[in-house]
């Protein structure tokens, strides 16, 4: 009977082996499954800093370029108004100079009838 308890012992202590071995295994694989994961995680952390800086230098030209142009914008506004000054300006003095023009031949239209009258 102490035999039996012996070799009894002795399976129950390789089972234990056998089964303590394999969780030991099973323990090293999460292990090493976890470190996988982790390390995909920091991947996945650093392309998403990489994007948000990509997102922020767009947004940058973005708002770089509205004021661009609007500043464009407002030199073309003023620009348009100065020229349309100028034609304004233009159009009047050339009015002007057709009606002085115009005047001086009616004055030496009337100088030639009242020379022809006399």
């Amino acid at each position: 009977r102490l035999h039996l308890l012996r070799v009894g012992r002795a399976q129950a202590r390789g089972f234990i082996f056998v089964a303590l071995a394999a969780l030991k295994r099973e323990v090293w694989q999460l292990e090493a499954d976890s470190d996988a994961l982790s390390e995909g995680l920091r991947a996945a952390r650093l392309e998403c800093e990489r994007t948000a800086s990509h997102l922020e230098a767009a947004q940058a030209e973005r708002d770089r370029l509205a004021m661009e142009s609007t500043t464009a914008v407002a030199l073309l506004e003023r620009e348009v108004g100065l020229l349309h000054g100028r034609l304004e300006e233009a159009t009047t003095g050339e009015a002007a100079r057709r009606l002085v023009a115009m005047r001086t031949q009616l004055d030496e239209a009337e100088d030639a009838r009242a020379a022809a009258i006399s």
